[in-house]
């Protein structure tokens, strides 16, 4: 998307938005590796207010920001974290009319001053936040793990993390999983759909992590695809 003619001198690239004459701040190349980039972004774009010394100031002064973000990347699949993405509303484009945007960009504007001087919502209502969830949950980075969690439990209405790999790898000896498949598991889990309720409070899995699945099926799936995580394909 070729944000700068939308807003020509009043847009900015830059990862910083100390300059408040600026009215839109480009985050190019929006994609996410780690999951301190993730936290830092989230962070970042929550503020609402920028602190810094002026050229040729003496002090650090606090200014309320006037801008919006727009992120650009040419990945489908940029958001990495299973939590926090509602910050994010993907907007998926193909071809645009450079000097028709151009000509109408004034128009625009004025549209949006005039929508907000009509007291329109600039929020979303709850429709267009669910549409909106729905389009950032298209653009996670998908595990495989979390296709086999829909095969396997499907059915099943509550579990743990280690039922979770008892269910979908039953052959994997419980002492020969990681850290770090646990945590992979937690976030297949919630990527597929599942929701963290707390923890178990009695039994075997007390003081585990709880999972519940707000939409179980009926009936167990037959198929048995005999899937083994990659890691642990020994085990199985």
């Amino acid at each position: 998307m070729t944000a700068t003619n939308l807003s020509s001198r009043h847009w900015k690239h830059c990862s910083t938005c100390a300059d408040s004459s600026k009215w839109g701040v480009e985050l190019a190349e929006l994609d996410f590796k780690r999951k301190t980039e993730v936290e830092t972004i989230k962070a970042f774009i929550s503020r609402i207010s920028e602190n810094y010394r002026p050229a040729f100031g003496r002090e650090e002064i606090e200014v309320a920001r006037t801008c919006v973000f727009i992120g650009t990347t040419n990945s489908d699949n940029y958001l990495s974290d299973e939590t926090g993405n509602r910050r994010f509303l993907p907007v998926k484009t193909t071809s645009i009319d450079i000097d028709n945007l151009g000509e109408h960009r004034d128009r625009l504007w004025a549209a949006a001053a005039h929508a907000y001087d009509a007291k329109e919502n600039y929020w979303l209502e709850p429709k267009a936040a669910e549409i909106a969830q729905d389009q950032a949950q298209q653009r996670l980075e998908q595990d495989p793990w979390t296709e086999i969690i829909g095969q396997k439990m499907a059915a099943v209405t509550e579990a743990s993390i280690r039922d979770a790999f008892n269910a979908c790898f039953p052959a994997v000896d419980e002492h020969n999983i990681s850290k770090a498949m646990n945590g992979r598991m937690r976030t297949s889990l919630l990527l597929a759909g599942w929701l963290r309720d707390g923890k178990f409070n009695s039994g075997d899995r007390r003081n585990q992590v709880k999972f519940t699945n707000p939409s179980p099926t009926e009936e167990w799936p037959e198929a048995d695809y005999g899937f083994c995580p990659s890691n642990v394909i020994g085990m199985c």
